[in-house]
């Protein structure tokens, strides 16, 4: 993306283990020809090993009192941010925007960089016609890692955004390890364990 920053055209980020229709990428030129404002746009992400269920329509809702988000803002709502698993949008873009952030590690820069595109005016959008496939956390699962890098970064979104919030913000991931303690969901537990004790000591790299 540095390389291409003065050329004009698209951008299409999208997950390894994503497949998608014929056509998709002729539906998201299509869609974005129609306005000429600055936009970021979803597809509708289904699973792969379901057609017929909706994974997430775009993007998601993000919780900015508990430093969470909720995938699938509703069919006729508008996310507040793009998944990055399907993101399309204008070169332009991120030449205002900038680049990903990357300190975040996997989850949570989408939600970073949708967030301060919002703050400079540029809109989020999802084109309906535009399917993908998503064969679901097959990277980094759903255990240990996957609830660090989410609870660590989306402290850290609080930080950067909402500092007043913090401590609001840390108090529901304690909510959010004890549920997992509760019901005998140790992997996760200790992920949102460490992530909570990684950001309180100011650890925003990667997870050695």
């Amino acid at each position: 993306l540095k390389a291409l920053l003065d050329k004009e055209g698209y951008v299409w980020l999208l997950n390894p283990d994503m497949t998608v229709e014929p056509g998709t990428m002729q539906q998201l030129v299509s869609f974005n020809e129609q306005d000429s404002n600055m936009t970021v746009t979803g597809a509708v992400i289904k699973s792969y090993h379901d057609k017929t269920k909706t994974l997430i329509r775009g993007g998601g809702l993000i919780n900015t009192t508990k430093g969470t988000v909720k995938m699938n803002a509703g069919e006729n709502n508008l996310p507040d941010y793009i998944s990055g698993a399907s993101l399309f949008t204008k070169l332009a873009v991120f030449r205002l925007n900038g680049l990903l952030p990357e300190e975040y590690f996997l989850v949570w820069e989408e939600t970073d960089w949708c967030y301060a595109a919002r703050q400079k005016g540029v809109k989020m959008q999802v084109c309906k016609q535009a399917v993908c496939y998503d064969k679901i956390s097959t990277s980094i699962g759903k255990g240990f890692a996957a609830q660090y890098y989410y609870t660590r970064n989306g402290l850290h979104f609080m930080a950067r955004y909402f500092p007043d919030r913090v401590e609001q913000a840390v108090a529901a991931a304690r909510w959010r390890l004890t549920g997992r303690i509760l019901t005998g969901r140790w992997a996760q537990a200790g992920g949102i364990r460490r992530g909570i004790a990684d950001f309180l000591k100011k650890k925003y790299h990667a997870m050695e």
